[in-house]
């Protein structure tokens, strides 16, 4: 069975991604990721040039991501399918629904299933990105995670699996992956807990309370395509945590 790709969302470099983007790409590469979800940088640079920063780094763009208005916005969807047509890469990523309401659930439904045949169209994969509130129960009962996974047509609309917050939200990310992998070949790695508060920390690959060696193990049997750690901010300079987490992916096989 082929190993996934590894790569790296650069939400950790916080506005730095933006004010040295070479920089920060540099210490992606040189800490041996080999892709990039990477945000639009056409707003800000020619795509020319942005092209060629990746290209210069032999690095890739598999994916972009974005919030809930860029599935219900014809015009900032089609510029997401734009970017990753542009970079040759295959995934557009949204996270969050309309609100957390059962008609919400169902109308963000109904948005991931347009925005998801659209995507189709263009050769491109539309998936949605957990956080942990989706695994809290709604007014009618069932989990919001279950009813808009219910409610997407799985031809239409795949799953980027984030095992921190499945973990987050209580359920077992291995099992969850399991249950969902058909829908599911991009998955964000991300580590870390809860504070005495019960607010969620973040930490570097292998050093939260995250079983990711199990979320791989399955991540791996449903023939993941790409694991890509994200880590929303660290105590450490960027290129060590970079480092410290692709090592901890290598020690568990990829």
């Amino acid at each position: 069975m082929a190993k996934p790709l590894v790569g790296m969302q650069p939400i950790v470099f916080g506005d730095r991604k933006f004010s040295e983007p070479l920089v920060c790409l540099d210490e992606v590469r040189d800490a041996g990721f080999v892709g990039v979800e990477s945000v639009d940088y056409t707003d800000r640079y020619p795509l020319a040039e942005v092209k060629q920063w990746f290209c210069d780094r032999g690095l890739v763009v598999p994916a972009t991501h974005s919030g809930y208005g860029m599935a219900a916005d014809a015009v900032q969807l089609e510029q997401a399918m734009d970017f990753v047509n542009a970079f040759g890469g295959r995934y557009v990523i949204v996270s969050g629904t309309k609100d957390q309401t059962v008609a919400g659930y169902d109308e963000s439904a109904d948005v991931f299933n347009r925005a998801g045949e659209q995507c189709r169209a263009r050769g491109l994969t539309f998936c949605y990105h957990n956080h942990a509130w989706e695994f809290k129960p709604l007014e009618s009962g069932e989990r919001g995670i279950d009813r808009l996974i219910g409610r997407t047509d799985p031809a239409l609309v795949g799953l980027n699996i984030d095992v921190y917050w499945v973990h987050i939200g209580g359920d077992d990310p291995a099992a969850f992956v399991r249950q969902h992998g058909a829908r599911a070949k991009y998955f964000h790695f991300k580590d870390g807990g809860k504070d005495a508060e019960g607010r969620p920390t973040f930490a570097e690959l292998g050093r939260g309370e995250v079983d990711l060696a199990s979320a791989l193990e399955a991540a791996i049997e449903t023939g993941a395509h790409w694991i890509c750690y994200e880590q929303d901010r660290t105590d450490l300079p960027h290129f060590e945590a970079l480092s410290i987490s692709r090592e901890c992916l290598r020690s568990l096989g990829v």
